[in-house]
C-alpha cells in the first residue's frame, strides 16, 4: 500500500506533502480546531472497522475507487 501522501500524488498527479506535526503545532499553522474530537476517538478505541458497515448493509467503497472518483478531476 501507499501512504496518504504517495497515494493522492498517484491519483492526483501532483506533489504532495504529510508534516509531522503536534496538535499545538497544527493549530499554530492555521488547522481548524478539530483535534479533540479525533483524541477522544484514540481514548474511547471506537474504530472504525469495514464489518460494522456491512453488518448493517452499508454499501462500502475502497479508498482507491473514492479518490479516483472524487478527487482524479481535482488535478
Amino acid at each position: 500500500g501507499h501512504s496518504p501522501p504517495r497515494f493522492l500524488k498517484h491519483v492526483l498527479g501532483v506533489p504532495l506533502s504529510a508534516p509531522d506535526m503536534t496538535e499545538e503545532e497544527a493549530l499554530a499553522a492555521g488547522m481548524p480546531a478539530m483535534g479533540a474530537g479525533h483524541e477522544w476517538l484514540n481514548v474511547a478505541e471506537q474504530p472504525g472497522r469495514p464489518q460494522y458497515a456491512r453488518d448493517l448493509g452499508i454499501p462500502l467503497t475502497s479508498l482507491d475507487t473514492w479518490a479516483r472518483e472524487h478527487l482524479g478531476g481535482a488535478a
